[in-house]
């Protein structure tokens, strides 16, 4: 029996969390493989995204952005984001810390990308020198997550010191290339983190922003507002993703009909579980369970899978291992350590 990040290596798709064991302590985060979907979400720190190859389109905060091979975009701390429309064949970094690692001076954002009102071209040598800093970190990490954790030496002081080196070099890099932001930060991120999450555990029963703002005593403005400027949706519009979101996992799974779906998913009646589902997804709840379930007999145009995963939370394309070696490989071609 494999554990879990064996399976993970087995198809190349890799994710190292700050809870790993593999990251040396420091508290980031690591991902390569191919995400063709990620639904919208945001972090605590700052994200970096950098395309090997094929290409993807990522949502933030309002502004679409479609990365291809050589593409480096930088999302700040609580920039609510997605990614959709990922193609096979691609090959992404993706890298995250903790915001506390920064430091800060005014009401800034962070703007080392390649795309955007910002952008810098693909050969800029801070672009560069990102791609490979952030590469030396992955084959680092990667170097001790192939290892199980119960074969794993202790992290020596030289090791963990170029870790920091290279960690203190991508943040040396993104200090470079700060900008005014465009609003002033929110009085309190909590509040969002907090509605987000009362969101996702009580999906499935009445929930209306009237009550969330007894539950946080704000007013229902002052919600509605945050969640416009947050996340560019109403309180409405998100709790209704969220709940098609769950809706399609479940009709997936295929473990509960359509109307045990509509009634676990929270919507206070089926017709409007259906119209909600056939105006949002093109296709009615059992249309999209047989589509889901029916299995190689039937054939999807990509437009299709689109929708098809459109509120799926999470789809990657499997890469082989060895792939992801390669494309690390060749980001490091100077390293700095």
């Amino acid at each position: 029996m494999k554990t879990k990040n064996e399976a993970i290596a087995d198809r190349g798709y890799m994710e190292f969390g700050r809870w790993s064991g593999a990251c040396y302590g420091l508290n980031v985060g690591y991902v390569m493989g191919n995400i063709i979907r990620n639904s919208r979400h945001w972090m605590y720190g700052p994200e970096i995204v950098i395309m090997l190859r094929g290409s993807h389109t990522v949502w933030v905060d309002g502004a679409e952005h479609r990365l291809e091979a050589g593409d480096v975009l930088t999302i700040d701390t609580f920039e609510s984001h997605e990614i959709y429309d990922g193609v096979p064949d691609g090959l992404q970094m993706i890298f995250n810390f903790d915001e506390a690692l920064l430091r800060r001076t005014g009401n800034v954002r962070l703007a080392l990308s390649t795309v955007g009102e910002n952008a810098l071209p693909k050969d800029h040598p801070d672009v560069c020198a990102l791609r490979e800093a952030v590469a030396c970190m992955g084959r680092m990490i990667y170097s001790r997550f192939r290892v199980s954790p119960s074969e794993r030496t202790p992290v020596s002081d030289a090791e963990w010191f170029q870790a920091r080196c290279c960690l203190d070099r991508i943040l040396m890099l993104l200090s470079r290339h700060q900008v005014p932001a465009k609003s002033p930060p929110l009085d309190s991120p909590m509040l969002l983190a907090n509605c987000i999450r009362e969101v996702h555990e009580h999906y499935s029963e009445p929930l209306t922003l009237s009550m969330l703002a007894e539950r946080f005593n704000y007013s229902e403005s002052s919600l509605y507002r945050l969640f416009r400027q947050s996340l560019n949706a109403s309180f409405l519009g998100y709790l209704t993703s969220v709940r098609l979101n769950i809706a399609c996992g479940m009709l997936m799974k295929n473990e509960h009909t359509v109307m045990e779906v509509s009634d676990l998913c929270g919507f206070s009646t089926y017709s409007n579980f259906y119209r909600v589902f056939k105006q949002r997804m093109g296709m009615s709840p059992t249309e999209y369970k047989e589509k889901s379930t029916g299995g190689a007999s039937v054939l999807w145009t990509n437009s299709e899978n689109n929708i098809l995963y459109r509120y799926n939370q999470f789809q990657s394309f499997p890469v082989l291992k060895e792939d992801t070696l390669e494309g690390l490989h060749e980001v490091v071609k100077h390293c700095y350590l």
